[in-house]
């Protein structure tokens, strides 16, 4: 794996396709398990994760985390990719525990106005922000 401009690494020991969707299931699931102590009761917990992991994400948050919503991040531009360059991220909305979580968004009564698709620029490298 290399950014030609900048350096050149190993491949990552996981993440690159390696783990059967059982394998990344426990790894997502476990990492919940590691958050979830933190949590209030109520706490609304944002995840990323690419469309062909969409089954391995929701079941790891099975018996967890109760899915509350999708959003989908449009970036400015696109990304790494081979089929498609991908321009966007999708963003599982999860909520924790049984308590109410709290409305900070004052939808309608302050003037607000929110969908779950979201288009703000993309995260630059800080050594090509100039």
């Amino acid at each position: 794996m290399s950014n030609a401009r900048y350096e050149t690494h190993r491949e990552f020991v996981q993440g690159s396709g390696e783990l059967s969707p059982s394998e990344h299931i426990r790894l997502l699931r476990d990492s919940k398990t590691c958050f979830i102590p933190f949590l209030e009761d109520g706490a609304i917990v944002f995840e990323c994760m690419d469309a062909r992991h969409i089954p391995e994400i929701m079941a790891s948050a099975e018996g967890l985390l109760a899915f509350k919503q999708l959003c989908v991040w449009i970036k400015d531009r696109a990304g790494m990719g081979s089929f498609y360059r991908s321009q966007h991220e999708l963003v599982f909305v999860f909520k924790y525990g049984n308590g109410p979580h709290i409305n900070n968004f004052g939808l309608g009564s302050r003037g607000r106005y929110r969908t779950n698709v979201w288009s703000y620029p993309a995260i630059r490298d800080k050594r090509r922000q100039k």
